[in-house]
């Protein structure tokens, strides 16, 4: 009978060695192992609908199962792709409400980027804010981001995300300028670190985020940054 179990440890070293994924990545899926084993699913056909079964029985939420089914999935699609096993399997997804979160109206987006900081925290907070608008990165991609990785010259920045992944992003020229002129207040190896160079936390960062946007007269919709950034499934 083949031992799943040793087959899993096998690939999550993978994931970990080759895939290089977050130890957050890691945690879900044996967190996701765990509870398929506890509701007794089995790798057949039937085996992955009786785990679906027993956990709707256990009163789990659908979301809930949907959570654990992803990090299934994306072992069962390892198992078929490297020979363990001949048909490709799924766990059933469950159906569920769809919310759609409220967002910033471009007047508030207007009014938070417009507004001219009156202080090193309000110029850092800009200057992140800023290339969040502009390029569309992570709010831990920019704590994270050294300066060395902007490229002033061409207007791209080098951007580490999930998974150590590198891509370039390109970034506007008034962007650039917002950048530039923060840069040259700082000169820690992080673009947007603490005053003694040490990488920003998320809640001094929703502290400040909250104060602006008081300035500003906007409201945070629920859902939307600043909160605590969740971490992307690796592939």
């Amino acid at each position: 009978m083949t031992n799943y179990d040793d087959i899993f440890d096998q690939w999550i070293r993978e994931k970990q060695i080759l895939d290089r994924c977050s130890s957050r990545t890691i945690d879900s899926d044996r967190d996701a192992w765990g509870a398929f084993r506890r509701y007794r699913g089995v790798i057949a056909k039937d085996g992955v609908k009786m785990f679906v079964l027993n956990a709707v029985d256990a009163a789990l939420t659908p979301r809930t199962i949907n959570s654990y089914a992803s990090g299934i999935n994306s072992f069962l699609t390892w198992l078929h792709s490297n020979g363990y096993i001949g048909e490709r399997l799924r766990v059933p997804l469950q159906p569920t409400q769809k919310k759609v979160l409220p967002t910033y109206t471009p007047e508030d987006a207007r009014r938070v980027l417009s507004y001219k900081p009156q202080n090193g925290g309000e110029r850092r907070l800009s200057a992140i804010l800023h290339l969040i608008a502009d390029a569309g990165l992570r709010i831990d991609e920019c704590l994270t981001l050294p300066r060395s990785a902007v490229n002033w010259e061409n207007c791209l920045v080098r951007v580490t995300g999930k998974g150590s992944k590198v891509r370039t992003v390109p970034i506007s020229l008034a962007c650039r300028a917002v950048l530039f002129r923060w840069s040259q207040l700082s000169e820690h190896p992080l673009l947007f670190s603490t005053a003694s160079g040490a990488k920003l936390s998320v809640h001094n960062l929703r502290r400040d985020l909250l104060r602006l946007l008081e300035k500003c007269g906007v409201a945070k919709p629920a859902g939307s940054f600043p909160s605590v950034p969740t971490g992307a499934r690796c592939a």
